[in-house]
């Protein structure tokens, strides 16, 4: 991708959320792990990847790395990656041990870099910052747990704060990928004692090509469909739209569900069981088949509440696809003019813009947006790490 090629230092990637979640459809923040792994493999300068496991820590070299991407890529399991990992892997310790591995095996010139949001551990951090000059790089998606609270698995605003914590303490850089996030990126390490050094580098959003026939075989296109995706979540805000096809009246447009069912949405999951008139539930598309089912839509709705960037709206407009979206200041930094914004607390704006595009959609033109690119993304990271 013609990533600048500072060799000063020796990267340690952290790859622990790329096993721990292998063979699920992965989501925005595993597929940056991914782009960052293929990247690193891509440019051809040595790296290590670090793999937490409940053993303690594996480090792979380049070799063994690209072996594990091949894994993970093919859709092996958890477990068939942390044994392959195992098998691959050039060095082991014990949780308590590792400062000594990476001072043992890095004289000097570390550059740890998570951007998993995972293992973010003070023994990790710690003992990256053991070794000679080593450093620490953290991507911060954004601070959506500690922003809204009450959109989050119990316990998990509390966990994401002591991660905030000690990145405020041990990183010495850190990386945002829109304003929006940053702006709330330094608001809330200010709170926890010090702001690092920030770089705001959008991540890159990929047109895959769209494969029709990697849809299931019996789905009809025949008539006007929206789609949504992202997993079913609170903050994801899918019992909204139920609530849209509930008020349209049996001749409303299909409406494609298109995510795996998370957490605390059992009363979403309760509706789409019972069965909600032109909502179909699909799990587990491809990218080729989503990208395909995104190209004949009407439009993506997107009433998401809270986004640090928003891959799923990026990746439809850069498809030519007119997207419906809540008025998110992520969304409107990245995409501008090429989507619709609406208040999801007035859900008769909605309805009438869906209305709308199922009756006269906008003209396609994938040509008119131009989605953030890796390249640019990674040369900006690379450049200061």
């Amino acid at each position: 991708m013609g990533t600048t090629k500072n060799s000063s230092k020796v990267r340690l990637l952290d790859l622990s959320r790329t096993v721990a979640r292998a063979g699920r459809v992965p989501s925005g923040i595993d597929r940056v792990e991914l782009a960052y792994l293929r990247e690193l493999l891509s440019i051809g300068l040595p790296f290590y990847g670090l793999i937490r496991t409940r053993l303690g820590y594996l480090l792979l070299d380049t070799r063994g790395a690209a072996v594990l991407f091949a894994a993970v890529d093919s859709g092996a399991s958890q477990e068939e990656c942390i044994s392959c990992a195992r098998a691959v892997a050039v060095a082991r310790s014990p949780r308590a041990l590792l400062g000594r591995l990476l001072r043992r095996r890095f004289g000097s010139g570390l550059a740890y870099v998570n951007v998993g949001h995972s293992n973010l551990t003070r023994r990790v951090l710690r003992a990256v910052k053991s070794t000679n000059g080593g450093t620490a790089t953290i991507l911060l998606h954004d601070m959506i747990p500690l922003d809204f609270p009450h959109l989050q698995r119990k316990g998990r605003a509390r966990e994401f704060a002591r991660r905030m914590r000690r990145v405020s303490r041990h990183a010495d850089q850190v990386v945002c990928i829109s304003l929006a996030a940053q702006e709330r990126v330094a608001h809330h390490l200010a709170r926890f004692g010090r702001v690092p050094p920030i770089l705001t580098a959008p991540i890159g959003a990929e047109v895959v090509l769209p494969d029709g026939a990697a849809l299931p075989p019996d789905l009809n296109l025949s008539r006007p469909y929206f789609v949504a995706v992202g997993t079913i979540e609170p903050r994801k805000n899918i019992g909204f739209l139920l609530d849209l096809w509930g008020e349209m009246d049996s001749k409303a447009p299909g409406l494609f569900i298109c995510g795996s069912r998370g957490w605390g949405c059992e009363d979403v999951f309760g509706r789409l069981d019972a069965g909600v008139a032109n909502v179909t539930e699909l799990a587990g598309l491809s990218d080729p088949a989503l990208s395909a089912l995104l190209s004949g839509a009407s439009a993506l709705l997107f009433p998401s509440l809270a986004e640090g960037f928003g891959l799923p709206p990026v990746e439809a407009a850069a498809l030519g696809v007119p997207v419906i979206a809540n008025d998110l200041p992520s969304l409107r930094e990245i995409l501008g003019n090429r989507a619709v914004y609406l208040d999801v607390s007035n859900p008769y704006s909605w309805i009438e813009a869906i209305k709308a595009h199922e009756q006269s959609p906008p003209e396609r033109d994938s040509q008119a947006f131009e989605p953030p690119a890796w390249e640019a993304h990674f040369k900006m990271v690379f450049t200061v790490t």
